[in-house]
């Protein structure tokens, strides 16, 4: 492994290739409380991981102290290099032997893509060190891609009087998407997804907004306005009809690994102790990579003895689905809508999907498949024994103002 990447500064990238600039944590208090020696037995332990672990076409170099680098050529895509970076915390977090203790680091990790707009190979290195550094400062997250991320948060004082002013006036607000039992066609429940009304009457998508919301810190409060809002919507629901559908919400991994944010969950639950047991809170897979863990279990544990159930988001798309399934007592389990997208066109999809069903049963837990969208996928799904699905074949998300009239319209989609 080269000691220094400066002597390689004109080294040629091609759009596509990404450099990952890797710095540890932790090391500085091991270096300080077990000696040198400490410090040594993990740079080597580490960078033998890294070298073991480094991808084919890849060049990895020592960077001076802590910090390690390595290019990806024609690195396939940000999800490819996001699932890298989990990959790589799970290697390097796993304990170090050192005179019969056990050490742990961590990484923060840094990426730059190659695009039209790089002059210089310096360029991708400042990139990568600018998205580093930004993810070293962020509690919630190890992990930055300049090229996805950074370069889009170039946001001033307009941007946040607009997320502040949006939070306060309802001007982001829940919509619901309606859950439905595959086999029945009956409605089981709703997801409650965020949207923002804009000046000019345009609706917005978390995926259009979760970036500058996250950037000025705010997502905790979105995510409790968003919760309340939903618990508003389910009581009036519930006590309009004999209906009693659940109601389910997504809760980040910065408000799980915030004890402020925890506790205005569950003084949110204690106040609706009528409702909880209707309740389900989704949590991501990528949220319990986090580097917060312990704070994030602590808040799974109390939603839990709150009386909420609790569901696995996005199941499968992320480093060791059923590891956390087994760690975690999840009660539902949601199958990702890219494995429901490639159901007919490649055969590994359904003998994955078939493996989440045989697991999820095993552990009792239920399991929802998302992006449902055609009477085939819906079929299939029936067949394998997945018994709930969401998706654009049965409704688009839905304002709150109808979902009672959704309810009472006697809405049965056509059983199978």
């Amino acid at each position: 492994m080269e000691e220094r990447l400066s002597v390689d500064t004109q080294m040629p990238f091609n759009d596509g290739d990404a450099f990952v600039y890797i710095d540890l944590d932790e090391f500085k208090p091991i270096n300080d409380a077990f000696g040198h020696g400490a410090g040594d037995k993990v740079l080597q332990e580490v960078a033998e991981r890294l070298k073991n672990f480094a991808p084919d076409k890849s060049e990895l170099w020592r960077l001076g102290g802590d910090e390690y680098g390595f290019v990806v050529r024609n690195a396939a895509s940000p999800e490819h290099l996001s699932f890298l970076a989990d990959r790589l915390q799970d290697i390097v977090s796993a304990p170090i032997a050192f005179a019969g203790k056990e050490l742990f680091v961590g990484v923060s990790i840094g990426v730059a893509i190659h695009d039209d707009a790089v002059l210089h190979p310096q360029d991708m290195f400042a990139r990568a060190d600018v998205a580093m550094f930004t993810a070293k400062n962020n509690p919630h997250k190890n992990f930055e891609i300049y090229g996805s991320s950074l370069q889009t948060r170039r946001y001033g004082n307009e941007a946040r009087r607009d997320v502040v002013t949006a939070l306060e006036n309802g001007a982001i607000f829940p919509v619901f998407q309606p859950q439905i039992n595959l086999n029945t066609g009956e409605v089981t429940g709703f997801e409650a997804l965020a949207r923002w009304r804009r000046p000019n009457g345009e609706v917005s998508t978390p995926a259009e907004f979760l970036d500058v919301v996250e950037y000025f810190g705010s997502q905790a409060e979105l995510d409790i306005l968003i919760a309340g809002r939903t618990i508003q919507v389910m009581r009036h629901v519930h006590e309009q009809g004999t209906l009693k559908p659940r109601f389910s919400m997504n809760v980040s991994e910065s408000s799980l690994a915030s004890r402020e944010t925890r506790d205005g969950y569950l003084d949110l639950f204690k106040n609706n102790e009528d409702l909880v047991s209707w309740i389900t809170v989704e949590v991501t897979e990528n949220a319990l990579l986090d580097r917060s863990a312990q704070a994030i279990r602590s808040s799974l544990q109390s939603f839990s003895a709150a009386g909420v159930s609790l569901s696995m988001d996005d199941f499968g798309t992320g480093y060791g689905s059923f590891r956390h399934l087994q760690e975690y007592s999840f009660d539902e389990v949601k199958i990702d809508k890219s494995f429901v997208a490639k159901l007919f066109s490649d055969h590994s999809s359904e003998v994955i999907i078939s493996g989440f069903l045989h697991v999820a049963k095993g552990l009792n837990a239920s399991v929802v498949a998302e992006g449902v969208e055609t009477e085939e996928q819906r079929h299939k799904l029936a067949e394998l024994g997945c018994h709930f699905g969401q998706g654009y074949l049965f409704a688009k998300p839905i304002c709150a103002e109808d979902v009672v009239g959704f309810l009472e319209s006697g809405f049965l989609a056509r059983s199978v």
